[in-house]
């Protein structure tokens, strides 16, 4: 299913942490940023808006967002429950994080830990649901590392 440029424009403000009109409209074709991030404000993101300058003195806005500790908190526990319902539908013998993206996976083929350049993994038969969950924590921040607000 295709993203909504409003889905668009929070991803990148989740992973990346700011964008301008330039950035939105080459990389989701959005002519109105001003109007998404009116609509993501609205839902609640606390985004800044800071003016800036390009080489011919022309004045445009980068908007910002900062991941916050309750935005990782929420997200941690989103992938916990996406881990524990994969497991129950599909077991997996390894949960394996790359520690590159921040992505977390189950997997019972040990080839797939291989794939990930970067990463640590352990057996889930072993795993507490504590350790489940540090991971899905440990995850989260690893992918938004350039944009939480303690940074």
């Amino acid at each position: 299913m295709k993203k909504t440029q409003q889905e668009q424009v929070r991803e990148i403000l989740m992973t990346k942490g700011s964008i301008t009109p330039l950035e939105a409209l080459n990389s989701c074709g959005c002519f109105r940023l001003s109007s998404i991030i009116h609509r993501l404000r609205h839902e609640g993101m606390d985004i800044k808006t800071e003016d800036e300058r390009n080489s011919k003195g022309n004045i445009y806005a980068r908007y910002t967002h900062k991941v916050s500790e309750e935005e990782v908190e929420k997200m941690s526990k989103e992938l916990f429950s996406q881990i524990l319902d994969q497991y129950e539908k599909d077991g997996g013998e390894y949960l394996v994080l790359d520690r590159l993206t921040g992505v977390l996976f189950l997997t019972d083929n040990f080839s797939d830990i291989a794939t990930c350049e970067y990463n640590e993994y352990q057996q889930t038969g072993g795993m507490t649901m504590k350790e489940v969950s540090e991971m899905a924590t440990k995850a989260i921040k690893i992918r938004y590392r350039h944009n939480l607000k303690n940074n």
